[in-house]
């Protein structure tokens, strides 16, 4: 979590209550509209926000108002510096509501089809909405950072709650190896001197996804065979026994924290990567073609599935154990939260 100035503090106190009113109106995340005022206007700050309370940078007239400036635009794999037309706004009360009425256009029907405000963020993205290609990976990490999410309207479901735990296998992918390291799932079960080890990584009570943040609803363990390393034989990144019998340990206990129901505890290959879904498979061979042979990805996964049963029956032994390994790795200082 970011550590937030007074300067920003005053910020966000003057846009939530116009973001939450633009959420019960129009149904748009309120940390969205939260996130694009920061993003776009600088906190308040930019050329734009100073001379013409346009919050959003929004192209065009409001009311026959309008202030003319410079702007960077990608077109064509770069960033070029053109001239443009901005809309200017009386106040920032409605910059927010011409910014409403922006997004309820046709074009971003689909973003209103979601009740997550990570995804709504993307489906706007992806409409068109900005033409910086990691726009909406800035606006979630805003999101993140200033935890706007509290701001959403809870009854909405827009911030939902961890109902299931999913377990991944990294498969010595180098871009997943760095998603570990910059803490893409909220935890990991990792090979630290010859031992396997959990790693927690994010706070699984906070609206934080996995999987590029887009799975919200359920937290995210990815098991590596070796960390920040990569290795000729892709072998070495299947799951060792060792990594197993933590997974056993970590997830029964996190389950029984949680207080997670054993049949939403599942692999990747049986969930989907977007808007929260269950069910819909996912061929883990298909990650890296001609470089996991299927069956390492059939063995892996067979592991997986073997796993999640043994942890059902750990919760199943009794709770009592589950409790017992609990308050043994708090007085150890290992206690997972």
């Amino acid at each position: 979590m970011a550590k937030v100035k007074l300067s920003q503090e005053l910020f966000i106190s003057k846009i939530v209550p116009l973001a939450k009113l633009s959420e019960q109106k129009h149904k748009i995340p309120a940390s969205v509209t939260i996130a694009q005022a920061i993003l776009e206007s600088a906190w308040g700050k930019s050329d734009l926000a100073l001379r013409a309370n346009n919050l959003f940078g929004i192209k065009g007239d409001y009311n026959g108002q309008s202030v003319r400036k410079q702007t960077m635009e990608w077109r064509n794999g770069k960033f070029i510096r053109v001239s443009a037309r901005f809309r200017k706004y009386p106040s920032f009360r409605k910059s927010i509501e011409d910014h409403s009425e922006f997004l309820l256009k046709k074009r971003y029907g689909k973003a209103f089809e979601t009740t997550n405000a990570d995804n709504f963020a993307k489906k706007i993205h992806r409409a068109g909405y900005a033409t910086d290609p990691g726009y909406s990976d800035k606006l979630i990490r805003v999101m993140n950072d200033y935890n706007l999410y509290q701001y959403n309207n809870k009854e909405g479901k827009i911030m939902p709650t961890k109902t299931g735990i999913i377990l991944h296998w990294t498969a010595g992918r180098r871009d997943n190896i760095n998603r570990i390291e910059k803490k893409d799932y909220h935890g990991a079960i990792v090979m630290k001197d010859g031992k396997a080890i959990y790693v927690k990584l994010n706070d699984y009570t906070e609206n934080l996804g996995h999987c590029w943040q887009r799975n919200t609803n359920t937290i995210g363990i990815a098991v590596c065979g070796m960390l920040g390393a990569e290795s000729k034989n892709w072998r070495d990144h299947g799951i060792l026994p060792a990594q197993i019998k933590e997974m056993v340990r970590a997830v029964a206990e996190i389950a029984f924290l949680k207080k997670i129901d054993t049949s939403k505890i599942i692999t990747h290959a049986e969930a989907a990567i977007e808007d929260n879904y269950w069910g819909d498979k996912w061929d883990l061979a298909r990650l890296n073609p001609g470089k996991i042979t299927p069956k390492l990805a059939i063995e892996t996964g067979s592991k997986l599935r073997k796993s999640i049963r043994d942890i059902k029956l750990k919760l199943m032994d009794g709770k009592k154990k589950v409790r017992k390994v609990h308050y043994e790795n708090r007085r150890k200082g290992e206690l997972i939260k």
